[in-house]
């Protein structure tokens, strides 16, 4: 498996290859629209004149500079070598990692933590039964107790819901100002009550959802904005050859009819560019199939001539090579039939459209008409977004309607709502081409589409056009405590730096550290399972990745919190907000694991800016100092690369597409829950003696889903067998389950073996009549979840007692 360092250059040597590709592509399209020219009876300086020769022929250049810009960058990296931080070391040892258990993979060392604590995630829902539970695991079970089986414990791994809660006590203990005689969230305290003013956090008041509103169409814009200048592009690059080679006679003017001709010269081009490129990908694909088993013997040769150093070198061209031949093939052949269809065929529409407005009684009307028949696509694809959103809600309902709406919304409304963008988007093309082809339009287009451009790459990201401010604020707001003013006088904060309230505290009343799970996503088969998508990433006191199944990247990948700077140009460090928001972000374009459930709605969220996951420097990437390196021309080099690698607004274009890659400079983190919802695999990565593992998951009842799916996890990536048994908890012909915890037994390779304590949040007889009530009038509790995080009192609290009840029984059963 390869190492950080080798995880970068690989990953500048694709990004040198992806310039080179552009480059060459431009210039080759540039000789097209001189050589048309010619042979349609231009004279050259005519086709060098042209506005899309100029325009294609700078870009070119530009990408040209940038990709040797990039390769002098790459040399430079490589010559001072990778200013990662060590992981602390083991104090017994144990070497890197020491923060997660020490130990090799798949063993348990004897110096290791005796309890963590894991909370699930499953959103609101999750964070109340796991706030009752921890209530109870915090209260002194005698009164002379100076700590709780909280305070004992040696970490708290949370995803997702369970999350919020786990940041919600890490903070107040945080808290230097706070009353060192009071436990969060004690019985009594103004703790709970603040939680339940806030339970519908996240359009609670009339300001609130006017921001939901807001951040939402902000992103939005911008998608279409983008979008807009794609199509802009496209159409002028497609007039200029028009009128270069005289496809459509425009001669009369607007006010006359226009005529298509593809016949005579100007049809060569309709034909060999596509036909050229139709070859390049089975160029490329032969060499794909013969160069690299030369290029390797090459290599062995230059290895045992120049050692190690040139051996590393050739091996990681070969690699990037490679991977980047890997899709080049079919990127060309579908950009040849793209070419084939829309050349001749969008200028032809153009022309139609042009001569139907012109004859129908209406066609003055053509703007307005446009316009509303845009809206009128885009009502239709949020009202399918919004149909399929609905398709994710766990239900109780088994009738045979309920199944065919299901049905309906998770199979049809995704496909059409794609359909319906597709043939918007490309009506839209044959519409400003069809505008284009008038006289005197093209120059004031290009302006526009580039001030436009520029304005959104300088001042807008990726993340600040997200749902991901908004979530995070509206987070912060419900479940942590404001911070002091820093400096005195300014305006009140939530959320402390992540290093701080992520670290246990000794002394009076300690607290265990904070792990709060993410999931990275990543495209990269020659890394990952088939369709896993993504990897575990920790944010903690450490952060990084933590998947032995990515080898040198595991445990050595980690670097202190506080040495990682995730925002690029920015010096801010990770906040426990932001890293709580990032936990949570379950609904977002790429969802590793949950691809399989989300994949087929990416294209509709990532256009309707439904995206709470946000988007960080790859650790794998560390910022290089300018000052590891002497010569001026070299920190110019790393300025250049640095502001050239500045996270931009086209991200939203590899959420949508699904291309994120570990070899890129920024990785897109989401919710934990789409690695392992329960957070189980990241506690057994700490190898404690015991773990008391808190589910409150929206998964079906009596299947177990989410402890099935961590089981198989824990085998494959540790090579831990879990022995469970749920008997007492499923309901089967019952009314009831007989109860909500049982333990179970997790045996590493080396016979070692870890006590899993499992609370899951079903409801078992005996409980308080409140619990009672509330399911009578909620047939689905505690299973079921319909209101989207926007929990009342009464909801708020029936998980809340649950979580308490149930704990207090299990712990009277001397369950752990």
């Amino acid at each position: 498996m390869p190492s950080s360092s080798a995880i970068e250059e690989r990953g500048r040597r694709l990004g040198v290859y992806a310039l080179a590709t552009v480059a060459t592509s431009g210039a080759v399209l540039a000789l097209v629209l001189v050589v048309d020219g010619v042979t349609a009876g231009r004279t050259w300086h005519q086709g060098i004149s042209n506005p899309a020769f100029l325009v294609t022929a700078g870009l070119t250049v530009a990408v040209a500079v940038t990709a040797v810009l990039r390769r002098l960058a790459l040399a430079v990296v490589v010559s001072i070598g990778s200013p990662r931080v060590p992981a602390p070391a083991d104090p017994a040892g144990g070497g890197p990692g020491a923060g997660r258990g020490g130990g090799a993979a798949g063993t348990a060392p004897q110096d290791r933590p005796d309890t963590v604590i894991c909370c699930s995630g499953g959103g609101i829902k999750s964070a109340s039964f796991c706030l009752g539970a921890l209530q109870v695991l915090n209260t002194p079970t005698t009164p002379g107790e100076t700590s709780t089986r909280y305070e004992r414990a040696d970490a708290v791994v949370a995803v997702s819901g369970g999350g919020y809660t786990a940041a919600a006590f890490a903070a107040r203990y945080a808290q230097p100002d706070r009353d060192r005689n009071q436990r969060p969230f004690a019985p009594g305290g103004s703790d709970v009550a603040e939680l339940r003013r806030n339970t519908n956090y996240l359009a609670s008041t009339a300001r609130a959802r006017f921001d939901l509103v807001s951040w939402l169409f902000l992103g939005i814009l911008v998608n279409l904005l983008i979008a807009g200048a794609a199509v802009c592009v496209v159409s002028w690059l497609l007039v200029e050859h028009v009128r270069l080679v005289g496809l459509v006679d425009v001669s009369g003017g607007e006010h006359a009819r226009w005529r298509f001709d593809p016949g005579g010269r100007s049809a060569i081009g309709l034909f060999w560019i596509p036909s050229a490129l139709a070859l390049s990908s089975f160029v490329t694909f032969l060499c794909c199939q013969l160069f690299p088993g030369r290029l390797r013997r090459l290599a062995d040769g230059i290895a045992r001539r120049r050692r190690d150093g040139a051996s590393r070198s050739a091996d990681g061209w070969i690699g990037a090579a490679a991977a980047w031949l890997d899709n080049t093939p079919n990127t060309l052949l579908a950009i040849s039939v793209a070419v084939l269809v829309f050349y001749p065929g969008v200028p032809w529409l153009a022309c139609l459209l042009h001569d139907f407005w012109l004859a129908h009684p209406l066609g003055s009307w053509a703007g307005g008409i446009t316009v509303a028949g845009v809206l009128s696509a885009v009502s239709t694809v949020a009202a399918l977004v919004r149909s399929s959103m609905k398709a994710t809600a766990v239900g109780h309902d088994s009738s045979v309607g309920a199944r065919i709406l299901a049905f309906v919304r998770s199979r049809l409304a995704p496909k059409l709502g794609v359909a319906v963008a597709g043939l918007l988007g490309f009506v839209l093309l044959v519409a400003e081409t069809s505008w284009l082809l008038a006289p005197g339009r093209s120059a004031a287009l290009v302006l526009t589409v580039a001030s436009v451009l520029t304005a959104v790459t300088i001042f807008l990201s990726a993340n600040s056009t997200s749902m991901h401010t908004f979530y995070r604020n509206r987070l912060a707001k419900a479940f942590l405590p404001e911070a002091p003013p820093t400096p005195p006088g300014s305006e009140p904060r939530r959320g402390a730096a992540l290093a701080v309230a992520a670290r246990g505290e000794s002394g009076l009343h300690p607290h265990p550290r904070l792990v709060l799970c993410a999931t990275a996503n990543v495209q990269d088969g020659d890394l990952l399972p088939t369709a896993r998508n993504g990897t575990t990433f920790v944010l903690g006191d450490e952060i990084g990745f933590t998947d032995e199944t990515l080898g040198d990247l595991s445990g050595t990948g980690c670097l202190p919190t506080g040495d990682w700077r995730p925002w690029n140009l920015s010096h801010d460090p990770m906040t426990l907000d932001t890293a709580m928001a990032i936990s949570a972000a379950a609904v977002a374009p790429l969802a590793g694991r949950a691809d399989k459930t989300w994949g087929a709605y990416r294209l509709l969220l990532a256009l309707a800016n439904i995206r709470l996951g946000v988007w960080v420097r790859n650790p794998c990437w560390m910022r290089h100092p300018t000052d590891a390196v002497t010569g001026s021309w070299r920190k110019t080099v790393l300025r250049l690369d640095r502001w050239m690698g500045a996270l931009t607004p086209f991200q939203v274009v590899a959420e949508a597409f699904g291309t994120a890659s570990i070899y890129r400079p920024f990785l897109y983190l989401t919710d934990g829950g789409h690695y392992d919802n329960l957070g189980l695999v990241e506690g057994l990565r700490h190898r404690p003696r015991e773990i008391v593992l808190l589910d409150g998951s929206g998964d079906a009842e009596d299947t177990f889903a989410g402890m099935g799916d961590a089981i198989a996890s824990a085998r494959m990536d540790l090579g831990v067998e879990i022995d469970f048994e749920p008997g007492p908890m499923q309901r089967g012909a019952g009314e009831r389950p007989a109860r909500a915890w049982t333990s179970a037994t997790a045996t590493w390779p080396g016979g070692a073996t870890t006590v899993i304590h499992y609370l899951k949040c079903v409801l078992p007889q005996g409980l308080s009549w409140d619990l009672e009530s509330y399911r009578k009038r909620h047939p689905g509790f505690p299973v079921s979840q319909y209101t989207y995080e926007m929990y009342d009192e009464f909801d708020f609290e029936a998980y809340r007692n649950l979580g308490a009840s149930v704990m207090t029984r299990a712990l009277a059963a001397h369950w752990c």
